[in-house]
């Protein structure tokens, strides 16, 4: 289990070429102790190569245009596949938060402040 946080500007060019967001899950390497040939080789020969587990692609436009998405992060838990064209399904699920925030002014976010509106809500107004 691991967290990661980051954010993706999205522009008019990638919303009109209806492109994913794609989220690929990678082993790290896997321990594979043999202890009976420890001392005849070197540690790093006791790790697999790091190799993909599984992916997830989610169209941009479902996070962009969803009302449960729409300036709101939500959890999502979604089927692993293969990266292939035909993406077939693996097992294991990834549970992640995604959101889609929209762009506002300094104007609109200063307002929201001056009402009082709460830290969390600042993304609703507008």
């Amino acid at each position: 289990m691991w967290e990661e946080t980051t954010a993706i500007l999205v522009n008019p060019p990638e919303v009109d070429a209806q492109e994913t967001l794609r989220i690929q899950v990678w082993d790290i390497g896997t321990y594979k102790l043999v202890f009976r040939y420890l001392s005849a080789r070197s540690l790093s020969d006791y790790f697999t190569a790091d190799g993909p587990v599984g992916m997830v692609d989610v169209p941009l436009s479902e996070l962009m245009h969803s009302s449960k998405t729409l300036n709101l992060m939500m959890v999502r838990e979604d089927q692993l596949c293969t990266d292939s064209s035909a993406a077939k399904p693996l097992l294991g699920k990834i549970l992640w938060e995604c959101g889609y925030f929209e762009k506002t002014t300094l104007k609109q976010h200063l307002d929201c402040i001056d009402e009082g509106t709460h830290i969390q809500d600042i993304a609703r107004c507008g």
